[in-house]
């Protein structure tokens, strides 16, 4: 397989058998000559073998497809999110350790994170960002697929645990916990609590600010579960805070581990001192 610069770009040639007018007959042609991410899901990957590149890598480039002279060649162009780096700054800013644009295909949404809800969350069916008042999984996943990108972020809370800590935060209520090390989970779960409703604040601020800057339909969504009130009107199933209010990641099923390590991201989990959270942000 021949290879070449191209204005800076790298371009692959003769990497398909033919020549003359049948150069381009049997190759891998996308719908249009130059797209992002043309083609389906698996006629990429099967390109990106070809070629010699990580999906993952892959998946981050403009493919144009030339054929010309009897010679077929695949130029691949990384993708531009200059138009994001204004949301991502804002995000380092507001304090994400990291923040990222990703394509919506690494937003893994998967109806086994909702399972885990319905059958080991304390908060199911306690809130209204939480479900079964949330978008299912399978609806989830049509919405991500109506978007191009989205914004990935990392924060570190300020509330402290440690490895005795840790066993037993979902113990709060169990009599045999020691009173001191209660009093320890309480003091915990206020402050993750204050967390969450500061993260909220700074997603809803990202969104916000990415609609004024044109993202008409950009949303966001963060970690667990909604902590604006003290207790969800639930009863009558009206949010009371319907402009604050955003569905919990795992809610509507995206599967946050895997979603982090598709962007690049060290998923820490038992945490190790400060736990970790992180937020999405779906961008038009």
């Amino acid at each position: 397989m021949g290879f070449e610069e191209n204005e800076g770009h790298p371009v692959f040639l003769d990497w398909l058998a033919g020549t003359g007018d049948q150069s381009c007959a049997g190759a891998y042609r996308p719908a249009r000559k130059e797209s992002p991410l043309a083609g389906t899901i698996a006629e990429r990957n099967i390109l990106a073998r070809i070629i010699g590149l990580q999906v993952v890598d892959f998946l981050n480039v403009y493919i144009i497809l030339i054929c010309q002279g009897g010679k077929t060649a695949i130029v691949l162009i990384p993708q531009d999110h200059t138009e994001f780096e204004f949301l991502t700054k804002l995000a380092l800013e507001a304090g994400a350790t990291d923040a990222k644009i990703i394509r919506t295909d690494k937003v893994v949404v998967e109806d086994r994170v909702v399972l885990k809800c319905k059958v080991g969350c304390p908060h199911y069916g306690k809130t209204l960002a939480c479900p079964p008042y949330t978008p299912t999984a399978e609806e989830f996943r049509k919405i991500v697929s109506e978007y191009n990108y989205a914004m990935f972020m990392k924060f570190k809370t300020q509330v402290e645990g440690d490895s005795e800590l840790i066993k037993y935060l979902s113990k709060a209520d169990d009599p045999s916990v020691p009173a001191e090390m209660k009093l320890k989970v309480e003091k915990f779960w206020s402050g993750w609590q204050d967390e969450m409703k500061k993260l909220l604040e700074i997603v809803h601020e990202l969104e916000k600010t990415a609609a004024e800057d044109g993202f008409l339909l950009a949303v966001g969504l963060v970690s667990g579960a909604c902590h604006i009130c003290e207790k969800c009107n639930v009863e009558e199933g009206i949010c009371i805070h319907p402009t604050m209010k955003r569905y919990s990641e795992e809610g509507v099923g995206v599967n946050v581990k895997a979603t982090a390590e598709k962007a690049g991201f060290k998923f820490t989990l038992p945490f190790e001192k400060n736990p970790e959270t992180f937020a999405l942000l779906l961008i038009d």
